[in-house]
Formats: C-alpha cells, sequence, structure tokens
C-alpha cells in the first residue's frame, strides 16, 4: 500500500523537472540571438574614403610652361615695322640694328634711314616687342635707346661730335670725318664736323655737318670763302 502511494509522488517530479528543464532550453535558445555586427558600416565608409582624391595640378604647370616662349626674330620684326608704317619716299628705308633694354625690357631695333648720293643718314627708331605685340617710335642716341616722338638731348663736345656725325650717317669707305671747331650761326653754337674725301695722292673738301650744342639738329651745310653756311 505505501508503495503505490509513492509512485504518483515519483512522477509529479519527474514532471516538475521536465518543466524546469524546457524552461532553461526556451531561454537558452533566446540568449543565443547573436546581435548585428558593425563591420558592413565599417566597410561602406572605408569605400566611401577611397572615392575623395584630390585632383593633381600638372596640367596647368605644363600650360604656362607652353606660354613662355618668344619665337619672334629681327626680320620678323623689321617685315612688321614695314607693313605697318609705310615709307613715304623712295630714298627712306628700314634697317634692323640690333636688341636693345629701354627700363628693363628688351627690344629690336628697327632704324629709319634716308639714303642720299653719296651716304644716308639717320631718321629715327622703331622699337618692337620681343613677342611682336607693340610698335613704339623712338631715337638711338649714343648707343642708347629712347622710346618717344622728341630726340633726346645729348652734350655736345669736342670731342664727341665727330662721334654723332658718325652715328648718325653712313659714308663711302673713301670718306672721313675731322673736328674744325665752334661755330655761331643766327645766335646759334654749332659744332663744325667736315666730311672729306680720300683720293689717291690727296684729300678734297666736300661738305661739313653743323652740330647743335645739344645734339638734337644737325645741319648739312659748307664754308664760303671762310664763312660757316647752312643748308646743301
Amino acid at each position: 500500500m505505501k508503495i503505490k502511494m509513492l509512485i504518483p509522488v515519483a512522477l509529479i517530479l519527474v514532471l516538475t523537472l521536465s518543466l524546469c528543464a524546457c524552461s532553461a532550453n526556451t531561454n537558452t535558445g533566446t540568449n543565443t540571438t547573436v546581435a548585428p555586427t558593425t563591420a558592413p558600416a565599417t566597410t561602406v565608409a572605408a569605400e566611401a574614403n577611397t572615392t575623395t582624391a584630390a585632383p593633381t595640378t600638372a596640367p596647368a604647370t605644363e600650360a604656362q610652361a607652353d606660354t613662355s616662349e618668344d619665337v619672334f626674330t629681327g626680320e620678323d620684326a623689321l617685315a612688321l615695322v614695314e607693313s605697318t608704317h609705310e615709307l613715304t619716299s623712295e630714298n627712306l628705308y628700314y634697317v634692323f640694328r640690333g636688341i636693345y633694354m629701354i627700363d628693363g625690357y628688351n627690344y629690336y631695333a628697327i632704324d629709319l634711314r634716308k639714303s642720299f648720293e653719296t651716304n644716308s643718314t639717320y631718321m629715327s627708331t622703331y622699337f618692337v616687342n620681343l613677342d611682336g605685340s607693340e610698335v613704339q617710335s623712338g631715337y638711338i642716341v649714343d648707343e642708347v635707346g629712347y622710346i618717344g616722338t622728341e630726340k633726346p638731348a645729348v652734350e655736345v663736345t669736342e670731342e664727341n661730335a665727330v662721334k654723332i656725325v658718325e652715328a648718325a650717317y653712313d659714308f663711302e669707305e673713301n670718306c672721313f670725318l675731322t673736328y674744325k671747331g665752334v661755330e655761331e650761326i643766327d645766335g646759334v653754337t654749332y659744332y663744325a664736323v667736315d666730311l672729306r674725301k680720300s683720293l689717291e695722292a690727296n684729300t678734297t673738301y666736300l661738305s661739313t655737318y653743323f652740330v647743335n650744342a645739344d645734339g638734337t639738329e644737325i645741319v648739312l651745310g659748307y664754308y664760303e670763302g671762310g664763312t660757316p653756311v647752312l643748308g646743301e
């Protein structure tokens, strides 16, 4: 009789333990759900960073280098002056003189000269930018370039009077200049420079160039009975 009473109690204990085990398994299943990781977000951020590379400046540097070259020449400068400043008479002509620096800038110098029967004379100079962008009129005095419409003044002395005339004119090989002296004509002081021509056995007098004191004017003349006369 006691044994029969214990069996139901044992069954109850077994059921109770089974229920507890199931409850434990259910809780374990809930706890084993894995939280999502943040790796995908990290990967997207890395991919975004790789698309923000800064642009290079190499093309701009190459463009600057390409525009720094000047290809204009002295012959081009002469042709440019001939095409933009038409000559007004047959005895005028242009000649390339060289490169002169004025106020820190280099220019091609194109001289305007006038030819005569035995020589030619310097008139003025056109200064052309090395890139051909501008042509300006001026003068060259004592191998110094000046831009402007008025011929610059230079002090004339006995020592440089001949050099001033030589720079202004081209003479034949058998012609030469000699300094004569100072003359006052019509109230103006001139330095007289004689032009002479050498022959086989002697020399002959041709004419005289009268240079005013500031070098802005050279007048061709001659002596008649020891008296200076201005004009050809």
